[in-house]
């Protein structure tokens, strides 16, 4: 029982040990797989000749319900 008991451990050990390495991996690779910054974005598109647009914000907007 105690054998059954410590493989188990280490077994559950091992998986989170290698789900987390995976995850870190694949954080750590995410600038290299081709992802431009969001300058070089940017300037590649000519986002400073676009025109200025101006809009009006109505996302705090409510109703006037009256009270009865």
């Amino acid at each position: 029982m105690r054998l059954l008991t410590i493989s188990v451990f280490a077994a559950i050990s091992l998986l989170a040990a290698a789900t987390t390495m995976l995850r870190s991996h694949s954080r750590s690779t995410d600038h290299l797989v081709g992802m431009p910054s969001l300058q070089e974005l940017q300037s590649t598109t000519g986002a400073s000749k676009l025109p200025v647009e101006e809009f009006e914000d109505q996302s705090l907007v409510y109703s006037n319900e009256t009270k009865h």
